[in-house]
């Protein structure tokens, strides 16, 4: 069993260890690329990231597109995009920086169209039943 790694993993020095061959679905190992030590190292490294919570798994990159529901003076709602700017960690969570500089939470957005708009109906049949 590997030791703890002191290795550290930045993007620069990545280099990926598996691959997809054709589109079977099957993961191979890389070959003459890494050897099994090299990848037990590396999958020791990303899992003590992910268990003390360096690793931080993001849900967009800089430059993606966002919704969010805005609501008008009539207390009607309609859709709106942005693009992200930035992303910011902080001990309050991730948070979107949008292209006008406001700062969203992950909880006020959406990634998709699709998933703005079923939150558009949900609102919309909530409003109904009032």
């Amino acid at each position: 069993m590997p030791t703890k790694a002191n290795y550290k993993m930045t993007n620069k020095d990545y280099e990926r260890l598996t691959f997809r061959q054709n589109n079977s679905g099957m993961i191979c190992g890389a070959g003459l690329k890494a050897n099994s030590e090299e990848i037990a190292e590396r999958l020791y490294a990303l899992e003590e990231m992910i268990e003390n919570g360096t690793l931080v798994f993001l849900p967009c990159k800089v430059g993606d597109e966002f919704w969010w529901l805005m609501q008008l003076y009539d207390g009607s709602y309609i859709v709106t995009s942005e693009k992200v700017q930035a992303i910011e960690i902080t001990e309050q969570g991730i948070s979107i920086i949008a292209m006008t500089g406001d700062e969203w939470y992950l909880s006020e957005i959406y990634f998709t169209r699709e998933a703005v708009e079923k939150a558009l109906e949900a609102l919309e049949e909530l409003e109904e039943k009032k």
